[in-house]
């Protein structure tokens, strides 16, 4: 019997590894990495942040030093790891290249350079689930560390839910120590005379919530875009504060939103395959604040705007790493946020597994059934990359 490439196979566990890039919509992502070490008996998967540059490279290098976690003093071997990511942000931040679309002005120049700096200082940052699996006669041990929103699952043989990583908290120390590890941009003012710029997200098509919010019609909102505030002019804050009133300033974050109609839309400008634009204001733009915002709900839980990432909080202690003890024939799922939220609860996720157990396994089958998920997945909010490790007992003895 021949054995899938990314099927993995010991005498204690057998592990089906699947990492399938985000299909549909206008990103481009593929900042998922998961590797599982059969020898070892441990897996790990992780989901670079999409808003950290060169965070594939971070989940890929955490992935192939997930197996060396387990040897040794786990705590003093996660710093080792962390440092190096660090190691290569600063690298990162001391490149001096950044590249400018033909015609860019001197002074979008500065802006656009401004921000690819500040978004280096957040380089290298991904989540990880990682465990290691140790078989006795009676009892399955599970080492798992943990930081960021990737989950861990563990079922009986049956199908019931014995854990799940998603129904405790992650271990922040505090609220002031993780504040400290976080970067609070300073709010864009942006009125009348202003440009600044912006990311595009999407066509509002895209966004029925917002477009609702805003109240503009179905049959319009293709002609609006959905923008983030990215970075503004070099003006005397104060000054602007000041002044919001008698101006009618806009003072916005960069988790607002602003809807932009088509005619205002500006220079197309590209940096690290994001589209971003350079605005000027019009009473037209609506905004769309964050604290009015609406999130997806799941019953999952709801999907937070920020997450706990390595390296940065780990150095807070942020992180969880600990055993636990499992019956015979448990079966284990390390995953992306991208995949369980394609379901609703945990008997989902178990029932598609279940169902497509067979087809996962074969080649000819598996790119049909995982387009099907990122369809539904797009469909129940918006794609993204989803992967995971499926670990189950080994019944053919292994080597």
């Amino acid at each position: 019997m021949t054995t899938p490439d990314n099927i993995s196979t010991t005498a204690g566990y057998t592990a089906l590894t699947i990492v399938s890039p985000l299909m549909f919509g206008d990103d481009s992502k593929d900042q998922d990495r998961a590797l599982w070490d059969g020898s070892g008996q441990v897996g790990c998967v992780c989901d670079g942040v999409s808003s950290s540059p060169d965070s594939a490279e971070a989940a890929r290098l955490v992935t192939l030093f997930a197996p060396a976690l387990f040897n040794g003093n786990t705590h003093e071997r996660l710093a080792m790891l962390c440092d190096l990511l660090m190691i290569q942000r600063r690298q990162c931040q001391d490149s001096d290249t950044v590249f400018f679309p033909e015609g860019t002005s001197p002074a979008m120049q500065d802006i656009l350079r401004k921000v690819v700096k500040q978004k280096r200082a957040d380089s290298f940052q991904t989540t990880m689930i990682a465990a290691r699996f140790i078989t006795e006669e009676k009892v399955v041990l599970a080492d798992v560390i943990k930081c960021g929103d990737s989950a861990f699952f563990a079922f009986t043989s049956q199908g019931q839910l014995l854990t799940s990583s998603l129904a405790f908290p992650s271990n922040p120390k505090n609220d002031k120590e993780q504040t400290k590890f976080s970067s609070v941009p300073k709010n864009i003012y942006f009125g009348p005379g202003d440009e600044i710029l912006i990311r595009v997200e999407g066509p509002l098509c895209q966004y029925p919530d917002l477009a609702d919010q805003a109240e503009i019609k179905a049959e319009h909102t293709k002609n609006w875009l959905v923008c983030s505030p990215v970075d503004g002019s070099d003006e005397d804050d104060k000054t602007r504060n000041e002044n919001l009133l008698e101006l009618k300033v806009l003072s916005l974050s960069p988790s607002d939103r602003l809807l932009v109609p088509r005619y205002l839309y500006g220079k197309e400008l590209t940096c690290r395959n994001r589209e971003y634009r350079s605005l000027r204001y019009s009473s037209a733009i609506r905004p769309i604040f964050s604290a009015e915002s609406i999130a997806s709900i799941i019953r999952f839980g709801k999907r937070s705007s920020s997450t706990l990432v390595l390296p940065d909080h780990f150095y807070c202690g942020c992180f969880d790493s600990f055993r636990d003890r499992f019956p015979p024939q448990t079966q284990f799922i390390l995953c992306s946020d991208g995949f369980y939220r394609c379901f609703s609860n945990w008997q989902q996720l178990w029932t598609w597994l279940q169902e497509n157990a067979a087809g996962l396994n074969d080649n000819d089958q598996r790119e049909t059934i995982l387009e099907q998920l990122h369809a539904d997945l797009h469909a129940k909010s918006s794609d993204d990359d989803i992967s995971f490790i499926w670990v189950q007992p080994n019944t053919e003895g292994g080597d």
